[in-house]
Formats: C-alpha cells, structure tokens, sequence
C-alpha cells in the first residue's frame, strides 16, 4: 500500500521560488480531479525590515522559511531559478553528427567565451529548435553556465530556509514551460517580453522550444527609481505614477477633456520614462536582427508579455505601436477557455507575475 507521505508528495507540487532582487516569489499547485490547480501563491519584499539580519543570505532564507510558515505551503522540495545576470546562456552551433564527443566540445566552447574558468563552473547545455540556420551538418544549444559560488550560495539559501533543493532552472526554461503547461496555444513563433525588476528579458520560441533568447539590462525598476530622483518622491509613489499613469495618452485615446488630469503629470511622466523604454526598444531590436539572422523563416505570430509589465499602464500598447503587432499580457492562470482553479482567498488576477515560479513547479526533474 502506498505510504500516506507518498500520496501527498504524488498531490503537490514542488515549491516553485524566484528569487528576483527586491522580491522573493512563491508558487505551488496541486493535482485535484487530474487537474493541477493553483494551491500557495505569495510574495514578499526583500528590503530589511528593522530587527532582521544584516547578512544577505541569511535574510533572503529567513523570508523564505516564514513565507512557507505564513502561507502554509506544502512539503520541503524546491525548484528556484537564478537571477539572470548570475547565468551565462551562450549560443552555440556545433559540428556533431551524434552525442559521441557533444560534452567535450561544450567544454571547449564555454572555455573560449566565458570569462571564469571552466574549473570555477557549473555547465549544461540544451538543444534548440529545428528552425536554426545551422545546416545539416551542424546542431545548434544553448550552452548554460553559472559560477560554482553563484550555485553554492543560492543553494545555501534554500538550505538555511529549511528546504531541500530537486533543480536549479533558469529563467527562460521557467516561462516556456509556464506557456506548455497552461495550456497557451502556440502554432508558430512566439516573442515572449518577460519584465523583470532589473532587466527585460527577451524569448523566441515555437512549438518545438526555444530559439534565442537575450537579456537587457533594463527593468521595471530602473522606470521606478528614474521617477524617483526625477520627482523626488518615495517608491511607492513613483509605482504608483506608473501604474496609473504609465504611457497613458489622453489625446491618442481621444479623450483628452473627460478625466484628464488639469496638470501636466502625464507629459512629465512620459518624459522620465520614455528615453528608458526606448532603451529597452533598442535591446529588442538588436535582439530581432539577430533573429533574422540566426533563424530559417522567421515569422512571429504573437506577443506575449509577462512579468511586472502589468504594473505599467499601456506598455502592451506601446509595444504594438513599435512593433505593428498586437501584444497581450500573459497570465498563465486566467487563460480564456482553460480550467485553472485556485485555492479559495489566492489573488492570479495578476498572476503574469508568477509565470516563472509557475513553470518552476512544472518542473519534472
């Protein structure tokens, strides 16, 4: 007979943790009818609260054992993802017939690009899509690494929370997996804008998987902190400006007159932000031309947003306008037509947040 430990862990998903500069995100699901439905979903802030250690990693477990604590999540098995800029994600294209010498030739390659030594890392790899202009003679990865101290303090953290870590994913693997299991229709290729807090990443990918990625350096709270200094006001405010305000556009809506405001807030607001939008812009374009020159028949079907972009008004409208193409926000868990229950008192009306924790949990092994 099946032991009563054994049935619950079959029932519950690992805990999906992202752990993202000023945020620590939670997530986990549960089989119910054959479904995996929403059960735990919590985030915190990272910013010392008085009477909390100094010391980062024993902080960022501290908030971790008391969000499970709080949250009631289930179990002690993790996958968390690290920070982009703590992963090298490096595009290779190789001459291999079959696996017969494949490890080699990544060692070789990660030895010539990444500025640590081999010795200092921890290295995978991942094949890519078909679409690849790489010829029959040749397979194209994704050559993944992070220096070994960047995995050993993470996996300190996990430790320290009490937990005990299944995987360490990246970023990119998280949010397809997000798409698959949500049940997202993809025919063709789809551009994935992912806003973090401090960068933006962008994803390519089909039904098949992953095409190219790139990170820029620019992120939700680069726009907060502009408005900031420029305003001379607290976070919350300058938040705050950015979700009502954003790229709002009264005179384009042509409602200019019926609830605009009777100062200038809104053109000053576009002046902060929108030489770092443009910033970003430029990121996607470099991003896009090397799509085009990486990838056979390069046709993008959709735009899908996800991360802090919510928190933004108008950015999917802004993204349209730059692009010609319509942008929609990502919310794996409100998906038009698809069966995803929550635990009773679980807010996902914004749960574009959770698209990497989500994918985390997916995660098989």
């Amino acid at each position: 007979m099946k032991s009563l430990k054994g049935y619950l862990r079959q029932n519950y998903s690992p805990i999906g943790i992202e752990i993202d500069c000023e945020y620590i995100r939670m997530l986990q699901v549960k089989r119910e009818d054959g479904l995996w439905r929403v059960h735990r979903a919590a985030q915190e802030s990272l910013q010392p609260q008085e009477g909390e250690e100094d010391d980062t990693a024993r902080r960022l477990a501290a908030v971790i054992k008391r969000m499970i604590r709080t949250y009631s999540f289930h179990g002690h098995q993790v996958v968390s993802a690290l920070p982009n800029r703590k992963v090298d994600v490096l595009p290779v294209q190789l001459s291999v017939a079959d696996d017969n010498g494949l490890e080699e030739k990544i060692l070789e390659n990660a030895r010539a690009r990444l500025s640590y030594g081999v010795e200092q890392a921890v290295i995978d790899y991942l094949p890519l899509g078909t679409h690849l202009k790489s010829g029959a003679e040749k397979r194209a990865f994704w050559v993944i690494a992070s220096q070994r101290s960047h995995i050993d303090e993470h996996l300190a953290i996990i430790k320290g929370a009490g937990l005990r870590s299944r995987a360490i994913d990246i970023k990119p693997c998280a949010l397809i997996r997000s798409m698959v299991a949500s049940g997202y229709e993809l025919e063709e290729q789809l551009l994935l804008i992912h806003l973090g807090e401090k960068d933006t990443l962008f994803l390519l990918m089909d039904k098949t998987g992953p095409l190219a990625m790139r990170v820029s350096v620019r992120g939700y709270l680069y726009m907060a902190e502009k408005l900031q200094k420029a305003l001379e006001i607290d976070s919350i405010s300058a938040c705050s400006l950015l979700s009502g305000y954003g790229f709002l556009d009264y005179a384009a809506d042509g409602r200019r007159g019926d609830n605009a405001p009777s100062d200038n807030t809104e053109s000053v607001i576009h002046e902060i932000i929108s030489p770092i939008f443009e910033e970003i812009l430029g990121g996607l374009e470099n991003f896009l031309n090397y799509c085009h020159a990486e990838i056979r028949e390069m046709s993008i079907e959709k735009i899908c947003i996800s991360g802090k972009a919510y928190m933004i008004r108008n950015f999917d409208r802004e993204i349209e306008k730059t692009l010609g193409m319509t942008a929609e926000l990502f919310n794996p868990f409100t998906l038009p037509g698809k069966d995803r229950a929550v635990h009773p008192g679980i807010d996902v009306s914004h749960g574009s947040v959770y698209s990497v924790p989500f994918g985390l949990t997916m995660r098989e092994s």
